[in-house]
């Protein structure tokens, strides 16, 4: 009975320190702590890595760039250690490669493909996915295309909202004709 209080307690603690770094990351807090345990759980690490690739973003090229950066890329290597096969996370790591390396790095890229394998739809990351491939189209396969199609539509059909979301999208773009006939 102690033993099952003791990890009831040790849970609610783990969801609280998840949910702040949460938190911190949907209101693009700029003051992040740089924390260095290395028994963050795998949410709490990604919330934060990214949180400090968000802010990163924010800041002019340089050392105190870098270092922000090569936090946040610890951060989302530790989450990507607990959890290889985790769909935001490689979204995350591919978000972490544009900032620095490049839209069209090969790593940028890699890590894009990566999350459609392992998670063909996620909801939450779904528009940026959708939109870096815009950007990168010239650059990727016809699966990566179809798969991107899939996810457009799947998105699409999450609401009427979404659904004029995604068609201004595509409007206009090499995307429009794979995803158009099949939602409106």
């Amino acid at each position: 009975m102690v033993a099952a209080l003791c990890f009831c307690l040790q849970q609610v603690q783990t969801e609280y320190r998840v949910s702040q770094a949460l938190e911190a990351l949907q209101s693009n807090d700029p003051v992040i702590d740089r924390l260095r345990e290395d028994d963050l759980p795998a949410r709490e690490a990604l919330y934060r890595g990214m949180a400090l690739a968000r802010q990163a973003a924010k800041l002019p090229a340089g050392p105190g760039r870098n270092a922000v950066l090569g936090d946040a890329a610890r951060l989302i290597d530790q989450a990507r250690d607990q959890r290889p096969y985790w769909g935001p996370a490689l979204v995350a790591l591919s978000y972490l490669n544009l900032l620095r390396f490049g839209e069209g790095d090969d790593r940028t890229i890699a890590a894009w493909r990566s999350s459609y394998r392992v998670a063909p739809f996620l909801r939450d990351e779904a528009d940026w996915r959708i939109q870096y491939a815009l950007a990168v189209w010239p650059r990727i396969g016809p699966d990566d295309r179809r798969a991107v199609a899939r996810e457009a539509i799947l998105l699409a059909r999450g609401s009427r909202a979404l659904a004029a979301h995604v068609r201004v999208m595509v409007s206009g773009t090499a995307l429009q004709p794979l995803v158009s006939g099949r939602v409106w």
